[in-house]
């Protein structure tokens, strides 16, 4: 989502506001700040910066500071190589137990366990198989619906991995998902599927780094009915008002590299 087109004073305001809280929530050091906090900071009443995080992002403020503070988390476990416990507290939880409750909410999998996978020999060759069981296997004799990626053309012709959560942010395992090569427009899902689709361009060949801290060029957001034939889905530019849609791509391939690590 974009301030642009937004027309009122009011709203000008209030999207210059959010893109400043936004941009601190992205620094470590604001671990702890808190919903008064923030809405001091940017001058508005708390119940007010909320409608306009909810009308920006999607999502209320202090949903998008843990996102942010989970994407801190990620890095500092892999390439920091800090304890869970230092993470932790680093980035602003005051209890172990709640981190380890959030990161694997949000995250999809335990903070030492995502660790340990991602730092992972031959890891990298596991991801690549792991995207191709992503790849669109028809649904058989179901009734199907087409997801359309409507896309501007990028040197490099990422892919795309689009997955379904119950809400607009990603959260733990994804209900299902799709790998998009780069040549192709579209792919199906069951006509009954329900939920958010959320799709983010992927390097052909990511590095660890990339993967972790994963910055696609390409975003996309939409809401799926059950029993639409087509949904056509506008893969854009990130801006600063849109939360991390890639939370939960290293648990995806996290698991899936499990899983195909114990079958072969």
């Amino acid at each position: 989502m974009s301030a642009a087109g937004r027309q009122t004073p009011g709203q000008t305001a209030d999207a210059e506001a959010v893109s400043a809280v936004i941009r601190q929530m992205k620094m470590p050091a604001n671990g702890t700040v808190t919903l008064d906090e923030w809405a001091e900071y940017a001058g508005l009443s708390k119940y007010r910066l909320t409608d306009a995080f909810r009308s920006l992002t999607g999502i209320p403020p202090m949903t998008f500071h843990n996102a942010e503070k989970l994407e801190i988390a990620k890095r500092l476990l892999v390439f920091e190589d800090m304890s869970v416990t230092d993470t932790c507290f680093d980035i602003g939880f005051e209890s172990l137990g709640s981190f380890i409750s959030k990161f694997t909410a949000q995250v999809g999998i335990p903070p030492g366990r995502y660790a340990k996978t991602m730092r992972s020999t031959g890891f990298a060759e596991l991801f690549m198989r792991a995207l191709s069981h992503g790849l669109d296997d028809g649904a058989g004799t179901r009734a199907t619906m087409r997801l359309v990626f409507e896309r501007p053309i990028l040197s490099g012709a990422p892919g795309i991995v689009a997955a379904i959560f119950k809400r607009p942010i990603p959260s733990g395992y994804p209900k299902t998902w799709r790998f998009i090569h780069a040549l192709s427009k579209s792919t199906t899902l069951p006509r009954d599927t329900a939920g958010y689709c959320l799709a983010a361009s992927l390097p052909i060949r990511p590095s660890m780094a990339e993967l972790i801290n994963l910055k696609p060029a390409l975003i996309g957001r939409a809401a799926l009915c059950p029993d639409v034939a087509e949904t056509r889905m506008e893969m854009v530019r990130p801006t600063v008002f849109d939360p991390p849609v890639t939370l939960a791509v290293p648990a995806l391939f996290c698991r899936e590299s499990n899983n195909l690590a114990q079958a072969g």
